[in-house]
């Protein structure tokens, strides 16, 4: 008899396998093309700093990693490549919600004057710009942004199918419903941008997933090999985003260390076979300090005028942040355009709902032990932003944005659908060659598996219809201006996108149905993974 169970058994772990892979490329398409539509959906240079970024870019990979000084210059000055030449008028919506993307039919290249171009970012880490650079090589004028930023969304895609596939694997039937979040509108439309932000956040997201089921889940075999691969590539490119990536990754391994627990992670440290990957991704962090340090990056003293509070003192500082700190959360869910397009007040509370729901929900049904970590987590997610800046204040002034705390927004929701759902196997313990092969430890009574599926379709609905509406509601503030009129939209558009605003929303709009489907669908595969490793 028991002879018979173990092959059946095998069976069902083999096809929840192939599902799981499926499923996995099934999230890589659904990402790849909602951060090609986002990339699609804003003129040349609609994000902000965009410009700074795709220089930078395009210089690096001929050859001019940092770029030059020039007398009288404040920034760090790059060559343009022929083709490239940049307009001010390119630029004409910047902080203007009013001014179409038209910008009079400027395009980029049109204007043959500059030959350089002084970017702030000219210091930035190199490993972002190598990975999106390389296709300005070939193609030029409007079309190299739009290749530059399908690489992004390419980059982000693959580490948001990592993430998804590990949200299956964690036997965490809750963690899937996180996902729903990382696609959300303002997190796409900087991953279909040049600019790092978009590669932190997913990198970001995926760091947070897969370090959680690398210590909390007993995985082995090949699937545990490509489990640390993606820790150490998300950390890596965490780590070297921007300049904040180190405190961010070590903010993370903190918070997973702590929600594992002592035995879990002294398994995980005394391991040999965890040796290599830890210090390459310890190795990641070491690069990026020290190019922040030595390669020049850091902030120069700011004048007065530059931003508010410049030469103020820490408390100030400290004081403003945990002031403005409603408003960065806003700019993280939803200020688009060069934070100039605000979505109408009442849209924003359909995408707290969706988090509300879930952060609600992980409180219910928590032990004790896990409700603490979860009210620290989110008071350090405030506090931290507030710490950062208010320790540079004096020099820079207050220069933060929504979009750089959005790692720390993600975990919140991460962490709390991990407590939603959390496995009743917990601590690991290890046969005599050190492998985990099972674990002790309860889960929450209260975690009802029979109401987690409509809870993610439900919660991945209220996400996808903020989506739609807030693509719609940006393309809306390119084509026709902030206030111009819908009928406009139709009847003479000012400006419109590669495929028309119309094709981009329908398929924004399909795109968001299908993810949806397969996000409440793949808890059902959630929950075999939990009950397959429970089957001898």
């Amino acid at each position: 008899m028991e002879s018979a169970v173990v092959p059946v058994a095998e069976r069902q772990r083999a096809s929840s396998a192939r599902l799981v892979t499926r499923y996995t490329w099934v999230m890589f398409v659904i990402a790849t093309c909602l951060g090609v539509l986002w990339s699609l959906a804003s003129p040349v240079f609609g994000v902000p700093d965009e410009a700074s970024h795709f220089y930078k870019g395009a210089a690096q990979v001929r050859g001019q990693v940092i770029g030059k000084t020039v007398p009288g210059i404040k920034h760090i000055v790059v060559d343009v490549p022929p083709g490239d030449e940049y307009s001010p008028n390119l630029v004409c919506f910047a902080f203007q919600p009013t001014q179409p993307g038209n910008c009079d039919g400027v395009q980029l290249g049109d204007e043959k004057t500059g030959t350089t171009y002084a970017t702030q970012v000219g210091a930035y880490n190199p490993i972002y710009y190598y990975i999106v650079g390389w296709p300005s090589l070939f193609i030029t004028g409007n079309a190299a942004v739009y290749a530059m930023r399908i690489m992004g969304a390419l980059l982000a895609a693959a580490l948001i199918a990592c993430a998804f596939r590990y949200s299956l694997l964690s036997r965490c039937s809750w963690l899937p419903a996180s996902v729903a979040f990382i696609l959300a509108p303002m997190n796409m439309f900087l991953i279909g941008a040049v600019n790092p932000n978009g590669a932190e956040i997913a990198a970001g997201a995926a760091f947070w997933i897969s370090s959680l089921v690398l210590f909390t889940t007993p995985i082995t075999g090949r699937e545990r090999v490509w489990l640390w691969a993606t820790v150490v590539v998300s950390g890596v490119l965490l780590a070297n985003a921007r300049a904040l990536g180190p405190l961010w990754v070590g903010f993370i391994v903190v918070v997973v260390v702590i929600v594992a627990g002592w035995r879990s992670t002294r398994h995980m440290f005394t391991r040999r076979s965890s040796w290599v990957p830890i210090g390459i991704l310890a190795a990641g962090g070491v690069f990026s300090c020290a190019w922040t340090v030595i390669g020049g990056s850091l902030s120069a003293q700011a004048e007065p005028n530059d931003a508010p509070l410049v030469g103020g003192s820490f408390a100030s500082g400290f004081a403003y942040m945990l002031k403005a700190t409603p408003n960065f959360i806003i700019q993280a869910v939803g200020v688009f355009g060069w934070l100039d397009t605000a979505l109408v007040p009442t849209l924003y509370w359909v995408y707290a709902a969706a988090v509300g729901a879930l952060v609600v929900w992980a409180f219910v049904t928590a032990s004790r032990r896990s409700a603490i970590i979860l009210a620290l987590l989110s008071l350090a997610v405030v506090l931290l932003p507030a710490l950062i800046q208010a320790r540079s204040v004096s020099q820079t002034g207050i220069i933060w944005q929504g979009r750089y705390g959005t790692v720390l927004y993600l975990g919140v929701v991460i962490v709390a659908a991990y407590f939603a759902g959390r496995p009743r196997v917990l601590s690991p313990t290890v046969d005599a060659s050190g492998l985990q092969v099972s674990a002790v430890g309860a889960g929450s009574p209260w975690s009802v598996e029979r109401y987690t599926q409509r809870a993610t379709a439900w919660v991945a609905s209220l996400v996808a219809a903020f989506g739609c509406v807030a693509f719609v509601h940006t393309l809306h503030r390119y084509v026709v201006g902030a206030d111009g009129m819908v009928g406009k939209m139709f009847r003479a558009p000012l400006w419109q996108p590669p495929g028309g605003w119309m094709a981009l929303s329908a398929l924004y709009l399909v795109v968001s149905v299908v993810a949806v489907i397969v996000l409440a669908r793949s808890v059902t595969l959630a929950q075999r993974s939990a009950t397959e490793a429970s089957v001898p």
